[in-house]
């Protein structure tokens, strides 16, 4: 009697253990196949959010103030160029901070550009008294020097 006792206790303990083992696998295997659209729903809820809306709003308003900042700060250093004699290190210094503000101007472009090209995440929550893209031209700046 004891024998068989213990026998049904391992016995009642190897289904539990195979009960656990089935139960995880449909689980997990379930989690796998619905992963893609669960995924696909999440990622449209966050997209769709208030805060990824406001956020995307204020990065554009931002991308354009930087431009619009590297602009100034490019003809300000024109301006501070043409009042330098060519002779001097001034000069040579006040070129190079023009070329850098030149690909600076451009890499902001650029990126702008590439966040309003995102239709389907931020480019769509872009507002609409904002440029749809900004005209990138070579060396546009540098031409004056």
């Amino acid at each position: 009697m004891k024998g068989k006792t213990i026998r049904y206790s391992i016995l009642g303990l190897l289904i539990v253990f195979a009960l656990v083992v089935v139960i995880w696998g449909f689980s997990t295997g379930f989690k796998y196949f619905t992963a893609e659209k669960s995924g696909q729903a999440e990622a449209e809820q966050q997209i769709q959010s208030a805060e990824f809306r406001i956020f995307s709003y204020q990065h554009f308003y931002d991308q354009l103030a930087n431009i619009n900042s590297a602009e100034a700060t490019y003809d300000s250093q024109y301006d501070l160029l043409q009042a330098t004699t060519k002779d001097t290190s001034d000069y040579s210094r006040i070129q190079r901070n023009l070329a850098a503000s030149v690909a600076f101007i451009e890499q902001l472009k650029r990126q702008y550009n590439a966040d309003a090209a995102k239709e389907e995440t931020m480019g769509q929550f872009r507002a609409s008294n904002l440029p749809s893209r900004i005209t990138v031209v070579p060396h546009k700046y540098g031409s004056r020097t």
